[in-house]
């Protein structure tokens, strides 16, 4: 079972998408590449309001990201 970040990573690269553009997209205005990266290696959590901004700039429902993190 993959963790939440693992879920988001995955997602990223099938996008062809680099963590800071994820940042960006996500709505992340400072150190966005870092705010991913953590998220992704489990040291941060995101705030549901984070998980709905990756998820959305993913193309994905959070509920997925969810469910393929066994949550």
């Amino acid at each position: 079972m993959k963790t939440l970040g693992e879920a988001i990573k995955a997602r990223r690269l099938a996008l062809g998408m680099t963590q800071q553009a994820l940042g960006e997209v996500a709505g992340y205005e400072s150190a966005c590449r870092a705010t991913i990266s953590r998220i992704e290696s489990g040291e941060r959590s995101p705030s549901l309001g984070s998980l709905l901004d990756i998820a959305d700039a993913l193309g994905v429902k959070a509920s997925e990201l969810l469910a393929e993190a066994g949550l």
